[in-house]
């Protein structure tokens, strides 16, 4: 499904003060870009447009070298990359920038009760949400989706993943048959959490990732009778992480002894990475796309 999210900043940016303030976009070549604030802000298929009532820039994926305002700027997101998802990133940053005071205008937040975005101290500022998408507590494991899918579904498999093709009939994901989704699925139409939920919450890339694992302290243990793990950050606060294992070709596999939580960062055509843990241990490692993970959206 896709969406189209409007951003009015207008009323945003005056709340703020800021109506001086300026987006500059960096191209590849030197050229470069720049929007008075306030504007109007529209993300859909992909693309962003900024505009006022002087000037306009759309913007592709791949075409921004960086993206700066208010001294942030480059690979705002954490990614290690800098492309369209710092675009974004920026404006979410607008737009929150001034919590309690603006009320948040030009979100789209439609979260179910009972989410929240708990503060571990990370060094980027990054909520993580207390559930997983589609989950009504803390302990459930919620829905699953393969890479770059909104929806739960029945059957994970190379056969009902969306976005390959098989050309050559031979029932096998090749990368020559894979659509391309962009360098990083956070905030778009394939993010899973940020359609669900709404911005801006997302999916979180595989930086964020290390981020956590580098910056809390993960025990193994059980809430409520489930097996996970909790990431405590250094203010105190913590996360549970259920061991949701995965579904794949039909068949929910090491479901109480093994996390398996997508982030918005592909690894290849064919795989994508994902946050493993279980009662060993965590890190972040690689899967296939068709494969049936669960989601921590983060904003």
């Amino acid at each position: 499904m896709k969406r189209r999210i409007l951003l009015l900043l207008s009323f945003v940016m005056m709340a703020m003060g800021l109506s001086a303030q300026s987006l500059v976009f960096h191209y590849y070549g030197g050229k470069s870009a720049t929007v008075a604030l306030p504007a109007t802000v529209s993300l859909a298929d992909g693309k962003i447009v900024v505009s006022n009532d002087s000037s306009s820039v759309e913007i592709n994926k791949g075409e921004v070298l960086t993206v700066s305002y208010r001294g942030k700027k480059g690979d705002v997101n954490g990614d290690e990359q800098v492309d369209i998802g710092d675009v974004s990133t920026i404006l979410w940053l607008i737009a929150d920038s001034e919590e309690g005071e603006t009320g948040h205008e030009g979100e789209t937040e439609h979260a179910p009760a009972g989410v929240e975005a708990v503060d571990l101290g990370l060094p980027s500022g990054t909520l993580w949400a207390n559930m997983n998408l589609g989950a009504e507590k803390p302990e459930d494991f919620g829905s699953y989706f393969a890479w770059g899918e909104t929806q739960p579904k029945d059957v994970y498999s190379w056969d009902t993943y969306s976005y390959w093709n098989d050309i050559n009939g031979d029932g096998k994901g090749d990368s020559d048959e894979m659509v391309n989704l962009g360098s990083d699925i956070a905030s778009t139409d394939y993010d899973a959490a940020t359609v669900n939920w709404g911005s801006p919450w997302r999916m979180p890339s595989r930086t964020q990732f290390k981020e956590l694992l580098d910056n809390t302290t993960s025990t193994w243990t059980t809430q409520n009778g489930i097996n996970g793990r909790k990431f405590t950050g250094s203010n105190g606060n913590s996360i549970f992480l259920p061991t949701t294992g995965f579904d794949g070709d039909d068949q929910l596999v090491y479901a109480g002894s093994r996390g398996h939580y997508w982030s918005s960062s592909p690894n290849d055509e064919l795989y994508a990475c994902y946050l493993l843990f279980y009662s060993g241990g965590a890190y972040w490692t690689n899967g296939l796309r068709s494969n049936g993970f669960t989601v921590r959206p983060v904003r």
